[in-house]
């Protein structure tokens, strides 16, 4: 009873610690700047890669519709099949592929180093 008491709770904090980088009030990187492929970029905050491109798409369709209840529990549910990850603030990546709102991205440093996904472009910076 007490070790399913623990998972929730542990649960619920990740909700809160995902939701928070999803808020309209963290710093971003304007859509018009100007980023090149194969480059090294830092993370502005924490973020949600997505293994596919269709992966980050579906988690994009909840933050437009202002759906906060179905984001966190799809990016739980992805995280829990592999289908997506977390990067903190701070992390460097290697721009892979350019796209108007999304940059295919190499994790460089941190316990995703080397992965591989797709992330929006506005968390990234030189």
């Amino acid at each position: 009873m007490l070790v399913s008491s623990v998972i929730i709770i542990c649960t619920i904090s990740n909700m809160f610690q995902i939701a928070a980088s999803y808020s309209y009030k963290v710093a971003r990187t304007p859509i018009n700047a100007v980023l090149y492929s194969q480059s090294d970029y830092q993370i502005v905050n924490d973020a949600t890669v997505g293994i596919k491109k269709r992966d980050l798409e579906e988690l994009n369709e909840f933050v437009t519709a202002n759906d906060q209840d179905g984001f966190l529990l799809t990016v739980l549910e992805k995280m829990k099949n592999g289908s997506a990850f977390r990067i903190s603030k701070g992390t460097m990546v290697r721009v892979l592929d350019l796209g108007f709102f999304y940059v295919k991205i190499r994790v460089l440093n941190g316990p995703n180093k080397n992965r591989i996904g797709y992330m929006d472009r506005e968390f990234i910076k030189k």
